[in-house]
């Protein structure tokens, strides 16, 4: 299992197969079967248009951080 944080392509190239290639990339390089990840809501539909299972998730503050 491994976590994907963060991974950014700049936006005049996205939409050309960049983050894909670099998920896929990651997969064939470490044998891995499955990646966990936190996605920002303009992200999501990318990360849902690959094969996944959805699963709540939350990000987790000591008391007296800042939650901004």
């Amino acid at each position: 299992m491994a976590c994907l944080a963060p991974l950014f392509v700049a936006e005049r190239v996205r939409g050309r197969g960049i983050g894909r290639a670099l998920i896929e990339d990651l997969f064939a390089r470490s044998g891995l079967e499955r990646m966990d990840l936190l996605s920002e809501q303009a992200s999501v539909a990318f990360y849902e248009s690959m094969p996944h299972k959805a699963k709540p998730g939350y990000r987790i503050y000591k008391s007296d951080s800042s939650l901004g």
